[in-house]
C-alpha cells in the first residue's frame, strides 16, 4: 500500500515520471477507471523492484525466460493488464 501511496501522490504532485511510465500508462491516470490504473501502475513498479528492471523504455525489461515460471507469468498478467492504457 505505500508503494501505491507514493505513487499517488507523484502524480498529483505532478512530478516528471519516466519514459517506460508514459508509453505504457500514459502522463496521467484516466478521468475513469482511475483506481484500476493506479492498481496497474503499482503492479508493474512492484515487478520492476522486484526483479530490478531498469531498462528506460520498456516498462517490464525484456521477456523473461519461460523456465523463471514465477516472473514469466507475472511478466504475461501485467503485459495483459497494461493493453487497456
Amino acid at each position: 500500500m505505500a508503494l501505491r501511496s507514493k505513487l499517488a501522490d507523484a502524480i498529483s504532485n505532478r512530478l516528471f515520471l519516466p519514459a517506460w511510465f508514459a508509453t505504457v500508462l500514459g502522463p496521467a491516470p484516466p478521468a475513469r477507471d482511475t483506481d484500476r490504473w493506479l492498481e496497474c501502475a503499482t503492479r508493474v513498479l512492484l515487478y520492476r523492484l522486484t526483479y530490478r528492471v531498469t531498462d528506460q523504455v520498456l516498462a517490464l525489461g525484456t521477456r523473461p525466460d519461460p523456465e523463471d515460471e514465477h516472473r514469466y507469468r507475472w511478466w504475461e498478467e501485467l503485459r495483459t493488464a497494461l493493453r487497456p492504457w
